[in-house]
This record gives structure tokens, sequence and C-alpha cells, in this order.
């Protein structure tokens, strides 16, 4: 099967799964249990938008410190991956310890970026490169594991058309997604989309560390 068809099937099984509250059917995970509470960093990678995450870079890290519990990213250095190796190495990230940093990554890295060894875990997908397969990948293994989707909130800065599709799927799937703002792309582009705007799990944060802190807290569900 293409593997564009494969996103598509995947994520038809993660939303049915979702309604009905069951264990994943046709789904395979990589990874079987999570620290909680649970945190996405999602956002732009590219060189070229670097100063677009820097602007928040030591809010981010100050809004973790003492954080206790899992973080997925890209794991690669580039853009906010790279930040999140960088909270790994100031919280004293390990396997099995308070605070657990995973990346999700594809069979094939692009030829400037190479896995960041500062990550606990690196978690392997199906993708080809990078792509809607991580994403897909990561949340069929908190699914799986049964981490409820409310209980995972998304930090959100900057980002491209992968990021655009990470903070969609996050929302659809019950999660919230905190937008780091002053936004851009498609972060941004979220906040403005008609279609997304109004929904319950978005929201704006401002750049400031204490709000950040108290999104990305333990707010677990009941």
């Amino acid at each position: 099967m293409p593997e564009p068809h494969t996103w598509v099937l995947q994520l038809l099984r993660l939303g049915e799964t979702v309604w009905k509250g069951e264990k994943p059917v046709g789904l395979f995970a990589k990874r079987a249990s999570f620290i909680q509470p649970l945190v996405i960093l999602s956002g732009g990678t590219a060189r070229v938008y670097q100063a677009n995450i820097d602007r928040f870079r030591q809010v981010v890290l100050d809004a973790f410190y003492g954080f206790t519990g899992t973080l997925i990213s890209g794991g690669t250095r580039a853009g906010v991956a790279g930040l999140a190796g960088e909270i790994a190495v100031a919280e004293h990230a390990q396997k099995g310890g308070r605070l657990e940093v995973l990346g999700y990554l594809p069979r094939g890295l692009p030829d400037d970026q190479s896995a960041d060894s500062r990550y606990t875990e690196w978690v392997p997908s199906k993708g080809l490169s990078f792509g809607p397969m991580d994403a897909l990948q990561y949340w069929t293994d908190l699914l799986f594991a049964r981490v409820k989707p409310q209980d995972v909130r998304v930090l959100a800065i900057d980002g491209g058309h992968i990021s655009a599709f990470e903070y969609r799927l996050a929302i659809a799937l019950g999660a919230s997604v905190g937008v780091m703002e002053p936004a851009m792309r498609a972060a941004s582009d979220l906040l403005a989309d008609p279609d997304w705007r109004d929904c319950s799990g978005l929201v704006g944060l401002p750049g400031d560390a204490r709000s950040v802190r108290a999104f990305i807290g333990p707010k677990q569900s009941a």
C-alpha cells in the first residue's frame, strides 16, 4: 500500500479507537508504557526558521524546570526537536527516571540531520521520511498504553505542513494544543483557521514560563 494510503487508514483506525473507547484494532504499538503527565513538543525544524524557535527557547526551558513525565518530539537537533534535547540534558532525563524524552524517527533522516543522542530513547515509525506517520505512530502507542487523549498536552511553536497535521490530529483526538504567541507559520494559521480556532482544545499561550508551566502540568481526567 502506498504510504499516503497508510496514513489515511491509520488515521481512521485511531479515530475509531477514540470514538469507541476500545483497544486499537489493526494497529501496532512500538512502546508499551509512558510516564504521565505527557507533553508533545511540536513545531518548526527548518534551519531557515530557527529564529522563530529561539525566541521561545528560554521560556520553554524555564517552564520545564522540574518537570516530571514524558516529553515527545522529533528526535533530532533541529528546531523544536533540538529544544527537547536541551530539556533532556537540563532535567537529567533518563530511561525509567522521573523524566523521559522520546524521539519518534522515520526510517530515513534528512542528509543534514541526525538522531539526537540527548534523548532518552528513539522510537521508530514506518515513515520513509519525516511526515504524518511519526505522529500517527506516537498516538497509536499512547492509545495502546491507555493514555487518554484529554490528558495529553501539545506545545506548538511555529511549524510547517507536518506540524499543521500534528496540531489538528491532536485536537481531533481530544488533546489540548497550546500555541506559543506571538504565533508564526502553521501555529498562526491554526489560530486563524475558522474550522479549528473555536475548538475547546486549542488555546493561545502568552510567551512566559508561568503560563506554559500551567498548561503542561498534570491535569489528569477522572
